[in-house]
């Protein structure tokens, strides 16, 4: 069966192609390393990567009719209502571009914007026809930006570091903050003095209280700083509370006035700490959990974040100290029987997304730019080299989600490639 005829066009699909069918976002500029180019009056910001793209993820879900932009006048991007992503190179025709890979994984407000990864093999109908023309670029899978998690990364001092929370908002003024956390710390000290004191047989419950007592006292910008670390202990503390509720063999007796003002001090710490910012978005982001990736087994989980500590702590020319100490303390946290709630594995999980991420967008070269690189500690090949010794671990992580993480192999794949492995 003979093709539609096809005129050559700078704006995108042609031939039997109609301006209602396949609406021209306008164009985008030449692809290369750096910079993103012009965009249209709907705009599909994008920057051209060798032969991939960014997008964001507003621009990728709009619409049913499929929309094309063009790439330096001969590559276009065609994005369907379901938010899929093809890129192809030189003015095709829409069967032509139907023949191309989707994009696999969310392109949406959980990825943005998102990073597309091109498939470095062989197109399967062949080499290009005469003429000259480049067939087809499959777009394969996203790296990931990084989402709200106890640890966010960053490069500081040449180091990969945690984004520090010191500076970030409190939802109420600070006034009223000091007057939830000044009775709270004193509850907390009336319960160690009393039926959680040392030598009870309340070790588990009391070792929450000791280190509430020393993480909630300071400046709010101190508290600020370890707001994770204070989430964390109240969420064991109320998987703990669920334990004494339930009688469980393992859980030692405790009257029932005790306990309810244990569960007051932790309604009290529940409602405070969502008062952090950047907690309560976590929060809710680890309550919504699409992918379901809380419930994956927190024993696997706390032994693969362990692994990561001892690799961050083989690297300390390039992971600042405070990493691998972060990561223990959230590996304890999901090991914990009672306390390894699915907002603590939640977190675990992001959390190792987070740093694997950032190295995979840095190894891409993605955010580095011809000046920024000259004083970037944490190059390209620096970001290969630490993501092989993360790869296992990695590994490990997405088999025991349900999902997965469907960008990381192919960003494995794609780096071996690239460095001829």
């Amino acid at each position: 069966m003979g093709r539609p005829p096809k005129t050559p066009s700078p704006t995108g699909p042609t031939g039997t192609d109609t301006p209602a069918a396949w609406p021209v976002v306008g164009p985008v500029g030449p692809l290369s390393p750096v910079g993103p180019g012009p965009v249209g009056p709907v705009g599909l910001p994008a920057t051209g990567i060798g032969s991939s793209a960014t997008a964001s993820a507003a621009d990728l879900s709009a619409g049913t009719a499929p929309t094309v932009v063009a790439l330096s006048g001969r590559t276009s991007a065609r994005v369907t209502g379901g938010g899929n992503l093809t890129i192809s190179t030189g003015p095709l025709a829409k069967g032509e571009v139907g023949d191309i890979s989707p994009a696999v994984g969310p392109i949406g407000p959980t990825r943005s914007p998102a990073t597309l990864i091109p498939d470095a093999g062989p197109h399967p109908h062949g080499p290009p026809p005469a003429g000259g023309r480049t067939r087809v670029t499959r777009a394969r899978t996203t790296v990931p930006d990084q989402l709200p998690a106890p640890v966010r990364v960053e490069e500081r001092d040449g180091k990969i570091a945690r984004v520090s929370d010191r500076d970030s908002p409190l939802r109420c003024a600070e006034r009223d903050f000091n007057g939830w956390r000044e009775p709270v710390l004193v509850h907390v000290e009336e319960l160690l003095s009393g039926d959680f004191r040392q030598g009870t047989n309340q070790g588990r419950a009391r070792d929450r209280l000791v280190a509430l007592g020393k993480l909630l006292p300071g400046s709010i910008a101190e508290v600020k700083e370890r707001q994770f670390r204070i989430g964390y202990e109240i969420e064991r503390l109320e998987g703990l509370v669920a334990a004494y509720r339930s009688s469980a063999d393992d859980m030692p007796v405790l009257n029932a006035a005790v306990l309810e003002d244990l569960d007051r001090l932790r309604i009290a710490l529940v409602m405070g700490i969502d008062k952090l910012e950047r907690w309560a978005e976590f929060r809710r982001a680890a309550a919504d959990d699409p992918m379901q990736e809380g419930s994956a087994n927190p024993v696997v989980i706390g032994d693969a974040l362990n692994s990561m500590a001892v690799e961050m702590e083989r690297q300390p020319k390039y992971f600042d100290p405070e990493l691998p100490e972060t990561f223990r303390f959230m590996a304890e946290a999901a090991r914990d029987p009672q306390g390894a709630t699915k907002t603590v594995v939640y977190g675990a999980v992001r959390s190792a997304e987070n740093v694997v991420s950032f190295l995979g967008q840095r190894a891409l070269g993605i955010g580095i730019n011809a000046v920024g690189a000259v004083e970037q500690h944490i190059s390209k090949a620096v970001a290969t080299s630490l993501i092989a010794g993360l790869s296992g671990v990695a590994l490990n992580i997405s088999g025991a989600l349900p999902a997965g993480w469907a960008w990381l192999k192919p960003l494995l794949d794609a780096l071996t490639k690239a460095g001829g492995g």
